[in-house]
């Protein structure tokens, strides 16, 4: 099957991109706070988001997203080896990284959304 799509162009400037007009302008990256690409990798938001998280101001909302998200993935990947008593110490560094990674994913993101600009 032929596909009419367009290529991709840089999206440098004013450019159409699939039929869409696309503008980027160092106005609206210095209002929002993106890059071209999308993302603000100033030393300056990563270490507020970093302190924040440290401090434990996430923790409201991280703490539940952690426990629910990390308890599905536990179940499901780990469920047989939970039931039959075969607890190794390789499976309880999984289960605790189950736990941390969605509570230090939902902190950056409470947190990015509270960048100071």
């Amino acid at each position: 099957m032929k596909s009419n799509a367009m290529p991709p162009k840089s999206l440098n400037g004013n450019e159409s991109f699939n039929g869409q007009f696309v503008s980027f302008s160092k106005a609206s990256e210095k209002n929002y706070g993106f890059c071209k690409s999308g993302y603000d990798n100033s030393i300056k938001s990563w270490k507020f988001i970093s302190l924040t998280i440290l401090k434990g101001a996430t923790m409201k909302i991280s703490l539940p997203v952690a426990i629910v998200v990390g308890s599905l993935i536990t179940i499901t990947n780990h469920f047989s080896e939970l039931f039959t008593g075969r607890l190794s110490l390789i499976l309880s560094i999984r289960i605790i990284l189950n736990y941390l990674i969605p509570y230090i994913v939902a902190g950056i993101g409470y947190a990015r959304a509270r960048v100071p600009r």
